[in-house]
């Protein structure tokens, strides 16, 4: 029964995955056109290099290393397996309801622990932030993941990890009780120096622990890069025009900031640049990563009030380019 729950769980899984050989920009915001729109470019350092690459992304056949490390983190023995085909590699403990898959074609690594840390109960040597970073970078060594690989702080060039917790609060006794359901710590991938936005498409990991520094569940999305295309970076003077031409998008805005007037805008000025790199979604998985620029700006509006946006650009000309309405 383990097995064909395994077996099922897996063809279903496979069964949804949608690669797409083209990406839009469309997913970040609202597509805008306006030929005479005041642009001014007010970048303080000119920090967009003269030349991007498109990457290819590649299923990741994890080594046997690995699978044995994340099998010890997990406390998985063969015994355990149900699934060992082409494409992954799945274990079930249905008494503990505990899984632990390797999916090649996403390069996800899948442990989930359900019903760790559940219950009106006080949690127990819980590890602080830092121990929990230290851990988490300690276990991304294991994964054959180097620390060059990960996005790094502008203040010191360490590695960018993400803290995160949930709790709940429970009346149980005649007292209140805290229970913090899990620490989590995330992560993401940096490729020569650009940003990687996929959201479960390549390059993020998320690490929760529960009790005792407990890995109660693991999330990790590494999949292989192949540089296919390397592209000229538009100029300034280009990215505007580009702007102007209806090919970038807005980002959202604060709740309780009316839409944008493009037509009534009376200027755009663009304080930061950054090359950034998109490699689909959960849902719309892609089999590339494709660079853009996310432009940090400033829009005055036609009514004198002003608001800070977010707007993201191609930064190469190229027939992938957004497709306008």
């Amino acid at each position: 029964m383990r097995r064909k729950t395994a077996l099922i769980f897996y063809f279903c899984l496979m069964s949804a995955v949608c690669f797409s050989q083209s990406l839009s920009l469309r997913y970040f915001g609202i597509p805008f056109k306006r030929s005479d729109l005041p642009v001014r470019w007010e970048v303080l350092s000119n920090t967009l290099p003269s030349k991007v690459w498109v990457y290819k992304l590649l299923p990741n056949q994890f080594s046997r290393d690995v699978i044995t490390n994340v099998m010890k983190l997990t406390g998985f023995t063969e015994e355990d397996k149900t699934h060992d085909g082409t494409n992954a590699i799945v274990f079930d403990y249905v008494a503990e309801a505990r899984r632990l898959g390797f999916y090649y074609p996403w390069g996800w690594i899948e442990y989930t622990a359900n019903g760790t840390n559940r219950g009106p109960r006080l949690i127990q040597g819980d590890p602080d932030e830092n121990k929990l970073k230290e851990a988490t970078l300690k276990i991304i060594e294991q994964l054959d993941i180097s620390t060059s690989e990960l996005s790094k702080r502008k203040t010191d060039l360490q590695p960018s990890l993400k803290y995160y917790f949930g709790e709940s609060e429970t009346y149980s006794n005649h007292n209140f009780i805290t229970n913090i359901h899990g620490r989590a710590i995330e992560f993401t991938r940096s490729v020569e120096g650009m940003t990687f936005l996929g959201f479960d498409s390549g390059g993020q990991g998320r690490i929760t622990f529960g009790q005792h520094g407990e890995i109660i569940k693991m999330d990790i999305y590494w999949r292989r890069l192949k540089p296919f295309k390397s592209h000229d970076t538009g100029s300034p003077e280009t990215i505007i025009k580009w702007i102007r031409e209806g090919k970038a998008v807005q980002n959202g805005i604060v709740m309780n900031e009316l839409p944008i007037d493009w037509n009534a805008v009376k200027g755009l000025t663009i304080k930061e640049a950054a090359i950034v790199c998109f490699g689909g979604t959960s849902i719309q998985r892609s089999d590339w990563l494709m660079p853009f620029v996310a432009l940090g700006a400033i829009v005055e509006r036609g009514n004198g009030d002003t608001i800070k946006v977010e707007i993201d650009c191609p930064v190469y000309e190229d027939e992938t380019l957004p497709k306008q309405p």
